[in-house]
């Protein structure tokens, strides 16, 4: 009965602290998704066709 006390009291403590940090979490990835994204490169095609094998 003393154990199961315990981690009753502790619950707040662990809920208070999961939703915290999924708020930090969550708060970051949408500061970085926000971000302009700028991609440079180069590509080049090759117009030589490849015929798959059956």
């Amino acid at each position: 009965m003393k154990r199961t006390k315990k981690i009753i009291n502790k619950l707040p403590n662990i809920i208070c602290t999961l939703a915290l940090s999924t708020f930090i979490f969550m708060a970051n990835g949408y500061g970085i998704l926000k971000q302009e994204l700028t991609i440079n490169g180069k590509a080049e095609i090759n117009e030589e066709i490849i015929k798959p094998e059956v």
